[in-house]
């Protein structure tokens, strides 16, 4: 659609439709977001947890509400891609992320909790010749997001257990 002007609008019927397909999402989302966090861990602890023969276990569920958006605009005016960018608040109610941090020293139980994300993102994906006419999809924040959220010990553990401390 040529020509057409691509102003910041208010996407009710989106989030609308987000909450639908939440519902049927929620649980495969948790798994991949899942696997991509204990990858992103692994990896920026590695030299740390290598010198103390360590490991890292995460158990993520995104929790029952989807992301809400604000406000949303179509970017660029590529036939070959659908570019929206949009500003989202996403306040995840019953979510939870619990980290355990194990070395031949201490484990370290942590729970996330009460956790929201605010921020810019764009979602992309291509015009596909056959049904259901869209192509692979991606999500990604333009910047990185503001964060908040309760860190908590999942049981007690003495500080003083830890070798490297003393």
């Amino acid at each position: 659609c040529p020509g057409a002007a691509f102003r910041w609008q208010q996407p009710a019927w989106f989030n609308e439709f987000m909450c639908r397909v939440w519902l049927r999402a929620r649980h495969d989302v948790s798994r991949r977001m899942q696997r991509k966090l204990v990858a992103a861990l692994r990896d920026g602890a590695e030299g740390m947890l290598a010198s103390v023969a360590g490991e890292i276990a995460v158990k993520l569920d995104l929790g029952h509400r989807p992301p809400q958006f604000h406000r949303l605009r179509l970017v660029g005016d590529s036939p070959r891609h659908v570019r929206v960018e949009a500003e989202v608040l996403w306040v995840m109610g019953g979510a939870s992320l619990e980290l355990e941090v194990a070395s031949k020293y201490v484990t370290v139980p942590l729970s996330v909790s009460d956790i929201t994300l605010r921020g810019r993102v764009l979602m992309q994906t291509a015009p596909h010749p056959d049904p259901p006419y869209l192509g692979r999809c991606s999500l990604c924040f333009l910047r990185p997001p503001d964060m908040d959220f309760v860190l908590r010990p999942m049981r007690a553990f003495d500080v003083m257990e830890v070798p490297l401390l003393h």
